[in-house]
């Protein structure tokens, strides 16, 4: 797959997420028609930088974010649904985050 790394498929239970290092994109895909936000929370080994990008556009859909990270720094990233219409789902650690348990990791 080149560039990209792809996590959290999550047995095609809801959505999936990569990162391409060319890019520097995150890109999220919604699998289920359940009106959950599906997004990746990812932070840099070091721990310098953490963040959180999510897609709102629906089942069958996808979305990305550009995080422009610094190179040959470690990655660790998950995937996790969160339900947008109780919750505001903007932080990795707030409250309507339910994160797959296995994480992946790559260099960017």
């Amino acid at each position: 797959m080149g560039n990209y790394v792809t996590i959290g498929w999550d047995r095609g239970e809801y959505g999936r997420g990569s990162y391409n290092k060319a890019t520097d994109n995150f890109c999220i895909w919604d699998e289920r028609e359940d009106s959950m936000r599906v997004g990746v929370h990812w932070k840099l080994g070091d721990g310098s930088r953490q963040g959180i990008c999510y897609f709102t556009g629906g089942n069958g859909n996808s979305g990305r974010c550009n995080k422009d990270l610094p190179e040959g720094k470690h990655l660790d990233m998950r995937i996790g649904r969160c339900n947008g219409s109780i919750y505001p789902c903007n932080a990795p650690s707030g409250a309507g985050w339910q994160w797959d348990p296995s994480d992946s990791g790559t260099s960017t």
